[in-house]
Formats: structure tokens, C-alpha cells, sequence
């Protein structure tokens, strides 16, 4: 494992720090190292298990394909589905996470880039070139990174539309340190109003910072 360097961690706040503030300081001492930004030259790298990943709604299944396509979310659902997550930073503290879900019939990536939102908060970049947006409001709650949405708008060719409020869906995320087994877990749920949950994945796995050889 490679260790950061006092100057690379206390150089600049990645988008996480950037959004919680002060109430950094109350992260278990595991999900804080988890959100400080990567030192130059290095990747955050995590594998474990998904129990469960995917689609929980076979009807939505058709928009679901639409949104693999942009690598947005997926129509499988599967459970003890193997992942892996590669986390990048840049100068400006955005986040540029890989995700690869192990679905039994094909292998699915997702990518994502958070950046610092004026004002507050994190501004996710989902798919390939960003085509969703959304607003992300961060808090901690008994040691864990809890991340909901707010605003969340597309982007179709060069415009941009705001989701209204009847159809958009609400994103959580919870980033824990789970000391019973002694490894992170990380659980995002997409609900729809008046429908509820359609989309998530939930699971353990373990995370560590590596020289990037492809620097």
C-alpha cells in the first residue's frame, strides 16, 4: 500500500472535503482517509462484492438498457456481484471514479465525476461525458459519508433540461466504515416518487492507494 505524503494530502480539499467542511472531522478515521483527495501519481483502487447490484424493477428494465448505454446504470439484477472502483483526482479536487460490476452475462462499467458546487455541496457528473448531472448535499451521520440529491438535469446534444420535481429520482449514498468485519461498505439507492426504490447496490470491500504505473 502506499502511504500519501503529508504535502499531497494537506494540498488541496478533494470534492468530498469540499462539501462536508468542518464536519469532516466527524468521519470514522477510515471513510475520512477514504475522502481525502488522491495524491498525484496514484489511484485509489477497491474490490469486494456487491450482495446485491442493479435494476429491482424487471418493467424498467427497457430504460435501463437506454442508460447502460451512456454507462449510467444497469438493467441486470444479480446478488454477490464481484466490483472493482478506481478513484482519481485532479488539481481543481474533482473525483473521477471507475466502477466494473461482474454481472454472470457481461461485465458492466459505470464512471462518474464529482466536483465542489458553489455554495456547497457536490456537483456528480454520470456516464460517459457527463451526461446527468446532479446536485449532491453531503452530511455524516455516526461516522459515515451520507450523500442525497437534490437537483438533477441531463443534457441532450449540447442542451440542458432540469429532471422536474414529479419525476426526479432521489439518489442516496452511505459510505461506512463497518468495523464488525473490518472493511468499508458502500450502499446507493435510487428511488422514484410514488414508485420508491428501482435501482442500488450494496456491499463490503477493501480500498487502498497505489502508485498509478501508467503515469
Amino acid at each position: 500500500m502506499t502511504q500519501r505524503s503529508p504535502s499531497a494530502a494537506s494540498s488541496r480539499r478533494s470534492a468530498w472535503e469540499a462539501a462536508l467542511g468542518d464536519a469532516v472531522d466527524r468521519l470514522h478515521p477510515r471513510i475520512r482517509e477514504y475522502v481525502r483527495p488522491v495524491p498525484a501519481g496514484c489511484v485509489g483502487r477497491g474490490s469486494g462484492t456487491f450482495t446485491t447490484a442493479g435494476c429491482r424493477r424487471a418493467w424498467l428494465t427497457p430504460a435501463f438498457w437506454l442508460a447502460a448505454y451512456s454507462g449510467i446504470a444497469f438493467p441486470e439484477f444479480e446478488r454477490d456481484v464481484p466490483f472493482t472502483i478506481e478513484n482519481r483526482a485532479d488539481a481543481r479536487g474533482a473525483i473521477r471514479a471507475s466502477r466494473t460490476l461482474g454481472f454472470s452475462s457481461r461485465t458492466r462499467t459505470m464512471t462518474d465525476r464529482v466536483r465542489p458546487a458553489r455554495g456547497g455541496g457536490a456537483i456528480d457528473a454520470i456516464g460517459r461525458g457527463g451526461c446527468v448531472e446532479t446536485k449532491l448535499e453531503a452530511h455524516v451521520r455516526d461516522g459515515a459519508l451520507c450523500l442525497t440529491s437534490r437537483d438533477v438535469r441531463v443534457r441532450v446534444a449540447s442542451l440542458w433540461f432540469a429532471v422536474p420535481r414529479a419525476l426526479r429520482p432521489t439518489i442516496t449514498l452511505v459510505e461506512r466504515w463497518d468495523d464488525r468485519v473490518g472493511r468499508q461498505h458502500v450502499d446507493l439507492r435510487v428511488a422514484l416518487p410514488r414508485i420508491g426504490t428501482v435501482y442500488g447496490y450494496a456491499g463490503h470491500f477493501d480500498y487502498r492507494i497505489e502508485r498509478n504505473e501508467t503515469v
